[in-house]
């Protein structure tokens, strides 16, 4: 039985006149009520018990031996698994596993500034399954923090009602709070990767206008089968898309590191020069790629679309 289970023990009898329970040495007194013996105790450890009997034909007890088990409460145990968001370095995404015998009463997260705890927050879960998965999302942008590294972990705390709730802890995680250096070096590394994005966007804007200009050539001076213009503008078409694809690329990153000097950087100067950049790579070969969808459109109008 579970430890600290109220156990009830009815027995049923013929030509008894005592029945008598000795457990651990110590004599449990029984009710009668006609034919049957009542007994209740409140079990805390595995013990042997004996049942002694008799009745007028006996002149001596009769001794029956039994044994109950206690089933001791365990610990509850917990697993974390922790994933950052791609598009804000702030958040973090968590998926964690919860696991007791019995059951739980609490689960929590809690978050440390040194040795302060700077938030702590109520977690989702259900009362009802003994072993579940739960996922939880924190954003480290929304608490107030002196140092540079917050460390977190969670709390989860079983239903035992004998001794009282037991807690288990995750492993306790950490989340770096970039510095001022740490965002000049990120911007110095995305601005670069992204000049040489831009390079290539250029390249492929440039390869693009070529093919348009071959395919009007070839239009006027050739007689192109419908095969031969269908694979010209599929090449345009791909080109097209790898250069929107590029571009939106450029476009996550800046916004990426937009987003964490906004919420890490205390610089305004920082800050805007990150505005200014954003804005030159949203403008950035804007009219090029308009002029060049409005000549794809309008060598669609000319085709016959049947050929494609």
């Amino acid at each position: 039985v579970p430890i600290g289970s109220n156990v009830m023990w009815t027995f049923g009898s013929a030509n008894l006149d005592s029945l008598v329970v000795v457990m651990d040495s110590t004599v449990l007194p029984t009710e009668k009520n006609n034919s049957e013996y009542k007994l209740s105790k409140r079990i805390t450890a595995s013990s042997d018990y004996s049942l002694f009997v008799a009745n007028n034909y006996f002149s001596e007890l009769v001794d029956i031996k039994y044994r109950i088990r206690v089933i001791p409460d365990l610990y509850p145990a917990i697993v974390v698994n922790e994933a950052k968001d791609s598009t804000n370095p702030a958040i973090v995404y968590f998926k964690g596993a919860i696991d007791d015998d019995y059951g739980f009463t609490r689960l929590t997260f809690h978050c440390f500034d040194g040795d302060k705890e700077i938030s702590k927050s109520p977690v989702q879960f259900s009362q009802r399954l003994s072993s579940q998965d739960f996922y939880y999302a924190f954003d480290f942008a929304s608490v107030e923090h002196n140092g540079n590294k917050l460390t977190y972990y969670f709390e989860v705390a079983d239903n035992d009602g004998y001794s009282g709730p037991k807690t288990a802890r995750s492993k306790v995680m950490e989340f770096n709070i970039p510095s001022a250096q740490d965002l000049q070096d990120m911007s110095d590394q995305t601005n670069s990767e992204t000049e040489n994005k831009v390079d290539e966007a250029k390249k492929i804007s440039e390869d693009i206008k070529k093919s348009i200009d071959e395919l009007k050539r070839k239009l006027v001076n050739e007689s192109l089968s419908p095969y031969d213009r269908s694979q010209l503008m599929q090449d345009i078409i791909e080109k097209e898309d790898q250069l929107e694809q590029l571009m939106e690329q450029i476009k996550q990153e800046q916004n990426q590191l937009q987003q964490a000097k906004e919420q890490f950087s205390k610089s305004e100067e920082l800050l805007k020069k990150q505005a200014e950049i954003n804005a030159l790579m949203e403008n950035l070969m804007t009219d090029e790629m308009r002029q060049m969808r409005e000549e794809m459109n309008k060598l669609l109008e000319d085709f016959n679309k049947d050929d494609f």
